[in-house]
């Protein structure tokens, strides 16, 4: 029969729904649900993207959809690390989109007409070249970023044995090569 959802949140609604199926279909049940409509939002997008503006939505989109439809992170300027959703002028959640480029995790927001998202301003970054996989520009995620995170972003292979340091080190150039 019917299962009521009505004031349910839509990240609570398939396990609604899962539990009263599962309470007459005991076995080998699986549930997947999807709103058919929902009230659109409009979401504001500023910092540091291309194209800031405000976006149409639904509260269940992501914030990489609303941060795609501003034409991304700006990859000069814009940090991937510092990503913000303000409601009423108050911060209620903030992202490190490595999580996701690494992890596939991405924190779950519903969104309501009027919300910010603010891409901040890219921080202290490293480059990497040579023999890995990902050779890029990696952001730091506050003043340091240790070898072992560098390591595992660039996707090092297991044969390499050192690698070279250079940059800036208290106003002078620095260069060492160190076994990894």
């Amino acid at each position: 029969g019917p299962v009521l959802v009505g004031g349910t949140p839509n990240s609570q609604l398939n396990e609604r729904v899962g539990t009263a199926v599962r309470s007459v279909f005991t076995d080998n049940v699986r549930v997947y649900t999807s709103l058919e409509g929902a009230q659109p939002v409009g979401v504001f997008v500023t910092g540091y993207v291309p194209m800031p503006g405000r976006f149409s939505g639904i509260p269940s989109s992501s914030a990489l959809h609303f941060i795609d439809r501003a034409g991304g992170i700006d990859t000069a300027r814009g940090s991937y690390r510092d990503v913000r959703v303000l409601r009423d002028g108050r911060a209620i959640a903030s992202f490190d989109l490595y999580d996701f480029l690494l992890d596939g995790a991405l924190p779950s927001v519903q969104f309501r007409d009027g919300d910010t998202i603010v891409v901040g301003v890219r921080g202290g970054t490293v480059t990497v070249t040579g023999d890995v996989a990902d050779a890029a520009v990696f952001e730091l995620s506050g003043d340091t970023l240790s070898g072992r995170e560098l390591a595992r972003s660039a996707l090092v292979p297991p044969d390499v044995s050192h690698v070279g340091v250079s940059g800036i080190r208290a106003g002078e150039p620095f260069s060492v090569y160190l076994p990894l």
